[in-house]
């Protein structure tokens, strides 16, 4: 409020007082409320933070003059410092911890379009970005993999199948031979039990020629 003091001035017909006032503009603020999407995850894990996320604000569009930044606490909150009225564009230009760049703003683009404008009710005009993240989730997946045989592994397969080979045909030229020995020695016991029948076939006619010959012999003297 401003006191004013009107005399009386007989130089002048109509008394005339003059005010001076410098006032401060009105500025705003934004502020942040970031939260997650998916709170079964994050919650009392220690891989994710709402603390930490940084969103610039800018002057245009383009997202190129930059005026301030807005840095979140423990609790997902950040304001911004006195900006003049009128629009800026902010976005979140560095992710918390356990969570991807915020891209909800703007249809997808991550930017907010906020307007500060003049509230006579207000010593400062402010405005809200409500974000709600989802957490990055890991998946894992299963990959089976076959592995090709190696040269060398290959060449001890090749070997191994060389060895019993190998031996099979010794088992079969063993077997041929004890087949021929068996042969051999059946074919000599026939031969032995021919020559041992006919030795005792000759015995026995001499035998008999010999008694015939005696009875000859005897017939004559008579």
């Amino acid at each position: 409020m401003h006191e004013v003091v009107l005399e009386a001035d007989s130089s002048v017909e109509v008394a005339t007082a003059s005010i001076t006032s410098e006032e401060m503009p009105q500025y705003g603020t934004i502020t942040v409320n970031k939260t997650s999407a998916n709170e079964s995850v994050t919650k009392d894990n220690d891989d994710y933070s709402l603390e930490g996320a940084v969103y610039t604000v800018y002057a245009d569009a383009d997202c190129e003059t930059e005026v301030t930044s807005i840095t979140t606490d423990s609790t997902g909150v950040g304001t911004s410092s006195n900006l003049p009225l009128g629009t800026h564009y902010v976005k979140e230009t560095t992710a918390s911890e356990g969570y991807d760049l915020d891209t909800t703003g703007g249809d997808g683009t991550g930017v907010y379009v906020v307007t500060l404008s003049y509230d006579s009710s207000e010593e400062t005009a402010s405005s809200a970005i409500n974000s709600e993240e989802p957490p990055i989730i890991e998946t894992t997946s299963t990959t089976t993999t076959t592995d090709t045989p190696t040269s060398e592994s290959t060449e001890q397969s090749e070997d191994v199948t060389t060895e019993a080979s190998t031996e099979t045909t010794t088992d079969e030229t063993n077997t041929e031979t004890l087949t021929e020995e068996t042969t051999e020695e059946e074919t000599d016991s026939s031969a032995n039990t021919s020559t041992t029948r006919w030795k005792t076939s000759t015995t026995s006619y001499r035998k008999r020629l010999e008694r015939m010959r005696k009875q000859n012999r005897n017939s004559s003297l008579k």
